[in-house]
Parts: C-alpha cells; structure tokens; sequence
C-alpha cells in the first residue's frame, strides 16, 4: 500500500470511528451494554444460533462474555435499544440492513420486537445469501 493509500485509508478509519463514538453517546449505547452485562447469559439457550465454535471459544477464551458480543432473541426483546447496540458492534449501518428488508430503526428507539419478527427477520437475511453463522476475527 503507497504512503498516500495508507494516509487516506487512516482518514477514513478516523471518521469512522469519530462517527461510531458520537453515536455511542448520542444512543446512549454504553447504558444498553451495562443493561445486557447485567443478563446472566449462562441461563440462556445458544444452541440454535447458528455460533461457531471457533467463534464462541474465541470470545470465552479472552474472557468475554458471550452476551456482550452474541445476540440473543432474549436480551433482543427485553433490552431497549438492544437492537443498535448489536448492529452497531457489528459496524452494520441502518442503510445495509434497510438494503436486506430489514429496518432497524423502530427498535433503535425503543420499540420492543417481538419473537416472531426475529425469526422472519432470521429467514430473510438467510434466504437473501447471508451467511449467518457468526465468526470472530
């Protein structure tokens, strides 16, 4: 990469990140994650989420709680807000997910989704060739 890429590409990570950490605030995001620290995700079922194991162990193994990192149909659905938190650390703008049929931003203000929107939202990520098992850098 020239000297002039590399520049350039920092500039953009730069926005980037200053854009994602107005948003943090401007959300109230660091309060959503304090809320979702507090669920004991031990107690919930993760079997069928379609986690990989390299995925899941990776997080463990760093002593990360699975839930901070994971969402959970649960914690989707009974954490306001809990939506963006996750799509915004998975660095996914509302325009993407808008782009797949899928708009985010009713529960991004607090509006609860219910079990069954999750499922169809699950399917139709699915059948538009999104891979959805989740992996981990």
């Amino acid at each position: 990469m020239t000297t002039n890429k590399k520049r350039s590409w920092s500039i953009d990570q730069l926005a980037k990140s200053e854009f994602f950490h107005q948003k943090l605030h401007e959300w109230e995001l660091i309060k959503v994650a304090e809320q979702i620290d507090e669920i004991k995700g031990e107690n919930l079922n993760w079997e069928d989420l379609e986690i990989s194991d390299k995925a899941w162990n990776k997080v463990i193994h760093r002593g990360i709680k699975p839930i901070i990192v994971f969402a959970h149909p649960d914690v989707l659905v009974n954490v306001s807000c809990s939506t963006g938190y996750y799509r915004m650390l998975a660095m996914v703008s509302q325009k993407s997910m808008n782009q797949v049929g899928i708009s985010t931003v009713r529960y991004e203000k607090g509006q609860m989704p219910k079990f069954e929107t999750a499922e169809v939202n699950y399917h139709r990520l699915e059948a538009g060739g999104f891979n959805l098992r989740l992996e981990v850098a």
